[in-house]
Formats: C-alpha cells, sequence, structure tokens
C-alpha cells in the first residue's frame, strides 16, 4: 500500500497534463467547479503514481489498490502488467523482475465533492537493472488543438469524428470565422466570437465577448462576459465577474456569476436562473424567469418572473410585473398602470409604489409609502409587520479556476537518431544519412547528379569537382521522384533551405537541417525540419507513416502514391517487421518544424497554402500560418517557442477529421495501438534507476 511514500510523492506532484483540468462537459446535476477540482486532482494522481513506479522496484503486483492518504478522496488500482518479449511482443504477467521494460495499466480515481473523475493511464515502466535499455524516441501526448500564442482565425475550423475534440488556446483568441464539431474552445486571454460557432463549451482565464451569433453549451470566464449583439443561444454562462448584454438578442438559460449583470437594451434574455453575488439590472422587456441576487435588483420586464434580493428592488417605469418580490431592503414600484406584484410581495423595509400599481399580497417590515387604491384602480394589499422573518439564501457561486496549459518542448533534433534520412549540408554539398532502409545500405551519402544515364539526386558515395556523382551506388538508387526520370526532385535547394518540387520520396522519417519547402509531391513520411517548413502549392498532400499502414509503407504498391520503379525496394526496416507493420509513435506526425541549438530556439513556423492534405498531426515549435483551406487527419500543436505576442494566423479554413482511421493511426496516442516509446531508463556506468513514461491516458 505504501500510504507514506505515497504521501511525500503528493507534496512532490505536479499537475500532469494540464489539459484534464479543463474536464469534459459537466452533468447538469454537478457544478462546474466541483468537476474542475476532480479532474485536477486526478490528473495529479497520474504524475503521483508514476512517481511511485519509479520509486517501487519490482514490487508491483498486478491487482494492487494504492490510496493517497495527504490528497484526500484519491485512489488507484494497478489492473495490468505486461512485459516486453525479445520480439517486440507484450504478454501479462502477475509480477515484475527487472531485466525488461514493462506496460503498467492503472485506473485512477478522485473525488472532490459531489464531483467524481476516472482516468485509465498506461505507463512504460523500466525497473531498476544492471541491463541498458536501448535509446528510444520520445513519446506524443497530444489535444485535438493546442495553439500557445494568440489566434486569429479568420475561416473556420471543423472538427469531423470525434466526439472530444478541445480547441485549445494559450493567449488571446479572435474568431471571426466559424468553429463546428468540437467540445470545448477555451483560452488562458481574452475570447472574442465575432461569427456563428457551434461548440460545448467556451472557456477563458480573461473575459469572452460574442458579438454574433452562436451555439454554446456553457461560456466560462474567469474575467467578465459580453453578449454585445447578434442571436446567439447559450445554455449556461459561469463568470468571476459581470455579465453584461448588450444591444444583441442573446438567449441564455442559466446565469452564475460572483458580479453584477446588466440588461440595458436589445432582446437578450435570460430565461431560466440568474444567480447573482453582485447587482442586477435589467432594463429590456424581454421576460426572465428567476433573479437571485445579493445586491440590488432593477427590473422592467412583464413576466411571471420571481426576484430574491439581499438587497432593494425595483419595478422600472413601464409594464414592469412580476409573479413575486422577496427582498431583504425597500420595494419601489415604478411600473404603469395595472402592472405590479401578482403573487407575494415580502420587503425588510418600506415598500412604495404608484397609483394605479398591483399588489396582491404584500407584507414588508417597514413603512407603507403608497397611495391606497380606489374603488376603480387594481388591487393594492399590503401590510405592516415589524417581526416579518425573511429567509433569503446567500447567493454563493463556486470560483472558477484558471486554465493551465503546459507549452510542450518541439525539438527536430530529439528525433534526428530515429530518422530513416537525415538530408544536411556540408561544405556547400547536399548530403543525406540513411539509416534502418531495406534496399540501401547504412551510411552517409552524396545526393547529386551521374555524369551518365541522365539521372539527377541520385546517391553515390563521391562526388567530383562539378559535384557530379564520381562513385555511383551499385545498383543505383535514389531516395526521390522528379517528374520524370531525368527530372531533379530537390529544385533550388541550398544549404540552410531545401525545396522539393517532384512527385514523391521514398517512405519513412525524413529529417532537414534548416528549412524545408514542398513546392508538389504526395508522401508517405514524417517530415521533420529544423526551421521551418513551408507548402506552397495546393497540390501536396502527406500521409505519415503510421496512417499509410503496411500497403503504403512497406510494398512498393503504395495504395496512396504512385510511385515507379526508382523508389522500388526502398522501406523502414524499423516500421516494417517480419511482413507486419509496426506502428511507432513519430509515425503519427506528418510535419514537425523547429529545433534548439543548446537553449536558442531556431525556426518552428509552418505555412500551409490552399487545398493542402495532411495526414498526420502537425506540430509547429513556431507559429501556424494557413491561406486556404486544409485537410488535417491527426493533431494540431503550435508551441510558439519562444513565447511572444505573435499570432496564428488561420485563413481559408482548417478541417481536422479524426474519424474513421486506420487501426494503426492514433494522432493521440490515446490507445492501445500506440507503441512504447518514452524517456530511456536512465543509466550511470552499469547502473540503471527506475523510469515511468505515460503512455497515453483517457478519461473513463
Amino acid at each position: 500500500m505504501l500510504l507514506v511514500s505515497l504521501a511525500g510523492l503528493a507534496a512532490l506532484a505536479v499537475t500532469a497534463n494540464n489539459m484534464g483540468a479543463i474536464g469534459s462537459h459537466q452533468e447538469s446535476n454537478l457544478t462546474f467547479h466541483a468537476n474542475t477540482q476532480a479532474s485536477t486532482r486526478a490528473w495529479q494522481g497520474v504524475e503521483i503514481i508514476r512517481l511511485y513506479l519509479e520509486q517501487a522496484g519490482t514490487t508491483i503486483t498486478t491487482g494492487e489498490k494504492i490510496s493517497v492518504p495527504s490528497q484526500g478522496g484519491l485512489s488507484a488500482t494497478l489492473s495490468m502488467i505486461q512485459q516486453q518479449a525479445a520480439d517486440g511482443t507484450w504478454s501479462e504477467v502477475a509480477s515484475i523482475d527487472s531485466t525488461k521494460p514493462y506496460r503498467v495499466r492503472a485506473q485512477i480515481q478522485s473525488q472532490a465533492g459531489i464531483a467524481s473523475r476516472a482516468i485509465e493511464t498506461v505507463y512504460l515502466y523500466n525497473p531498476s537493472s544492471n541491463t541498458e535499455t536501448p535509446t528510444s524516441t520520445p513519446d506524443i501526448k497530444l489535444e485535438s488543438v493546442s495553439i500557445h500564442s494568440n489566434l486569429i482565425l479568420q475561416g473556420g475550423v471543423n472538427i469531423k469524428g470525434s466526439t472530444n475534440g478541445n480547441f485549445m488556446v494559450d493567449g488571446n483568441a479572435d474568431l471571426s470565422g466559424s468553429v463546428t464539431g468540437i467540445n470545448e474552445l477555451c483560452a488562458t486571454g481574452d475570447v472574442k466570437i465575432q461569427s456563428g460557432i457551434t461548440v460545448n463549451r467556451v472557456c477563458s482565464n480573461k473575459s469572452v465577448t460574442i458579438s454574433q451569433g452562436a451555439t454554446i453549451l456553457e461560456v466560462i470566464a474567469i474575467g467578465q462576459v459580453n453578449l454585445n449583439s447578434g442571436r446567439a443561444t447559450v445554455d449556461q454562462v459561469h463568470s468571476n465577474a459581470d455579465v453584461i448584454f448588450g444591444t444583441g438578442g442573446t438567449t441564455v438559460n442559466t446565469v452564475n456569476t460572483k458580479g453584477n449583470v446588466t440588461i440595458t437594451s436589445g432582446s437578450g434574455q435570460i430565461t431560466g436562473t440568474l444567480n447573482s453575488e453582485g447587482n442586477v439590472v435589467w432594463k429590456n422587456t424581454f421576460a426572465g424567469n428567476l433573479i437571485n441576487a445579493n445586491g440590488n435588483v432593477e427590473y422592467r420586464p412583464n413576466s411571471a418572473a420571481t426576484i430574491n434580493s439581499r438587497g432593494n428592488v425595483t419595478l422600472l417605469a413601464g409594464d414592469s410585473r412580476v409573479q413575486n418580490i422577496f427582498a431583504l431592503g425597500w420595494i419601489d414600484l415604478q411600473s404603469s398602470w395595472g402592472a405590479g406584484v401578482t403573487g407575494q410581495l415580502r420587503g425588510g423595509s418600506w415598500v412604495n409604489w404608484k397609483t394605479g400599481n398591483t399588489i396582491v399580497d404584500g407584507i414588508v417590515r417597514g413603512d407603507i409609502k403608497g397611495t391606497a387604491a380606489r374603488a376603480w384602480e387594481p388591487i393594492v394589499n399590503v401590510f405592516k409587520n415589524p417581526n416579518l422573518v425573511i429567509d433569503i439564501p446567500l447567493v454563493s457561486v463556486a470560483v472558477i479556476d484558471p486554465i493551465v496549459m503546459e507549452r510542450p518542448e518541439i525539438d527536430a533534433n530529439q528525433f534526428k537518431d530515429s530518422a530513416n534520412y537525415v538530408f544536411f549540408y556540408e561544405n556547400g554539398k547536399r548530403k543525406v544519412t540513411v539509416r534502418n532502409v531495406d534496399g540501401i545500405d547504412n551510411g552517409t551519402y552524396f545526393i547529386a547528379s551521374y555524369t551518365t544515364n541522365n539521372k539527377n539526386d541520385y546517391l553515390c558515395t563521391a562526388v567530383d569537382s562539378a559535384g557530379k556523382c564520381s562513385a555511383p551506388t551499385t545498383p543505383g538508387k535514389t531516395l526521390c521522384m522528379g517528374f520524370g526520370n531525368g527530372n531533379a526532385c530537390f529544385d533550388q535547394s541550398s544549404a540552410g533551405n531545401w525545396v522539393f518540387n517532384g512527385q514523391s520520396m521514398a517512405p519513412g522519417t525524413a529529417w532537414f537541417e534548416g528549412n524545408l519547402k514542398l513546392a508538389n509531391g504526395t508522401f508517405i513520411n514524417t517530415f521533420l525540419a529544423t526551421g521551418n517548413i513551408n507548402i506552397t502549392q495546393g497540390s501536396v498532400k502527406i500521409y505519415s507513416p503510421n496512417y499509410a499502414g503496411y500497403a503504403g509503407v512497406c510494398t512498393d504498391s503504395k495504395g496512396f502514391v504512385n510511385t515507379d520503379s526508382r523508389l522500388a525496394g526502398i522501406k523502414p526496416k524499423n516500421y516494417c517487421i517480419n511482413d507486419t507493420f509496426e506502428a511507432l509513435p513519430l509515425g503519427n506526425v506528418a510535419l514537425l518544424a523547429g529545433s534548439y541549438t543548446g537553449s536558442t530556439f531556431q525556426g518552428g513556423d509552418i505555412a500551409l497554402s490552399a487545398s493542402n492534405q495532411i495526414y498526420g498531426t502537425i506540430m509547429a515549435g513556431g507559429l501556424l500560418k494557413t491561406s486556404g483551406s486544409t485537410k488535417i487527419v491527426g493533431a494540431l500543436v503550435v508551441a510558439n517557442t519562444p513565447k511572444s505576442s505573435a499570432s496564428t494566423t488561420i485563413q481559408g479554413g482548417v478541417t481536422i477529421d479524426l474519424g474513421e482511421l486506420p487501426s494503426t493511426f492514433d494522432p493521440t496516442c490515446d490507445g492501445s495501438d500506440c507503441n512504447s516509446g518514452g524517456t530511456p531508463t536512465t543509466c550511470s556506468g552499469s547502473t540503471c534507476n527506475a523510469s515511468a513514461t505515460v503512455l497515453w491516458s483517457r478519461y473513463l
């Protein structure tokens, strides 16, 4: 049970995967605050159990139940342990030894008040060992869309095939386009919506402004909520600050705010319950239902509403009519003839009314200031009772906790040693290191033209003074296809700038030193660039290796790409093992840009033109800009390194399709098909320390 050690670990644990603090859509009978706390605590549990594994050694057994006494309501069950065999397969075992890596599955439960959360997590675990584990590439765990910069969206974003797609922005989000098909649109900065969007939840650490029609289940803001214009429909609004309805016609079912609520004009209304710790000023004529306020209430509509105020209540001039008024302070009726209170009126101080007002059943503790009704006037029935007890509960709205997003570290250099093809310049000459590829021996080659046979951009082991192949490989091999057998693939490339203008490349992971520009082509690759990536034309299609699968990566038929004999027999051996396909974490990625040299970051920007199709995750270490309609089948990550005030700009529209994916492709590594990887065991001499890395997690 290790209760004492886990209590210590809990104090050191950080909130792993901060996206989980946002949570999924709250059930109607649970408060947002409780669910957020439950989610946060559950993700803390993910990190606590990881730290526990790193100190547990070989004592872990399947079915072990763990509780964390210093974190009330947090527990976990280790339900399954798998050991990796020499052939790479995994088999379930009851306990572990110290010679091989394991997968440990944990179900983590958290409780916060009336809310609960359960997360299933699989860890890659290397116990203490005297056998060093080979280095593996970093694992990848992504949200559907994660942007760590300001966002300007002038086109549209449509997520298909995912019931849990999240659109997360670490900065301000300014939308004048449309957003459909997602669960959450959340930002650490201000959110401005100037167009119609359809989304379950909009949330912000600052303010939310809606100035056009939208359909939203929840708006959640630490700052002010401005419902300015358009005909938006919002089920719930939660705010730590003021909620202001402008000139438009926004309809909201429920408002919960620690600030004031103001409805001054237009056709905006709250059709359900309004809970405010501040004041309520409602001056338009569109009906309300139930108003609970700690402060004063001014109300003008004609409706069967009930007002509960711990301050004063004023029915404003006009046809102001309500069912009931309960107030600890005074009540002032300024309504026109026949309007007023048709049910109960209970006041803790004085009451005043105009001639012709209606009060059917009134009792107050203080003075009665109105004029008695005459026979031909509406009924006024008010009595004074100094001992009247009025019970109006204090409105207490849950505090909204801030969104926390942890910016990922995107570095193409981390993957250089695991790439199948490493392209670089040396002394002005184009070179490539080929690794782990069927059909080509491991080694470093020049990329040059043959002096005969009209072959361009082929591999050779030596070049002459003119840069021509003087020692071509036997048989002759190339890694790319130009538009014809005699055409080059790399057009106007130079040191630090690679320009591809051809039909295709050999499948696998291709790493480029410097910037990469793809002008044409259809590819089955993961493209990594230490600089920027620019796709300049609208005819580019990229299929990540995991999306293409066995036929695309391991056979000459390809399926997605028409290739000829120039690329025959070339396949990456780390994906193609014994006539089967091995899905690797990096194989989910189509584009990754940016790198570190020491502590200095360079490149990282990705620019996409119209009508590109990317079947894999896009990871920009800098910023992303789109200038046309782009289809992405995978996740989208913009790290904005180093963090600046610049913006990611989406123009023309992006479709992110996460439906009907091949079994080998998992863009968020959130499933059993996402292979191991992760942080390798750390060794010092012949002794290795235990390590545990999260492979994937999901809500239960």
